[in-house]
């Protein structure tokens, strides 16, 4: 009897030694996927501040954007109202041309 208690002993330890074996391998398995989790995670941080700063940079163009379109329609006025301004004054020294050809002409 006390022969087959330490028999069932035995195999219980038996079973468990098997038990923790199979455990620790599931651990270590545990382990190594939270270190690759680990690892992700980081890179993903690092991804997204990246993320931020391109944003931040993005809005800083496109500010500057902003600001260069409008000085360029500004730019493209100026031009506009300089030509017009340089038309008046061709077709005015030709109303002139003429004036002074007739007073050539009628001196």
């Amino acid at each position: 009897d006390e022969n087959l208690q330490l028999q069932r002993t035995v195999e219980s330890l038996k079973f468990n030694g098997v038990k923790v074996a199979q455990l620790e391998v599931e651990n270590k398995e545990l382990e190594n996927e939270k270190e690759q989790l680990n690892k992700r995670l980081d890179l993903l941080k690092a991804c997204n501040k990246k993320t931020e700063r391109l944003e931040v940079s993005y809005q800083g163009l496109d500010l500057e954007n902003q600001r260069l379109q409008k000085a360029l329609e500004n730019s493209n006025k100026k031009i506009n109202q300089l030509e017009n301004e340089l038309q008046d004054l061709e077709t005015e020294n030709q109303s002139l041309q003429r004036n002074l050809e007739e007073l050539k002409i009628s001196s």
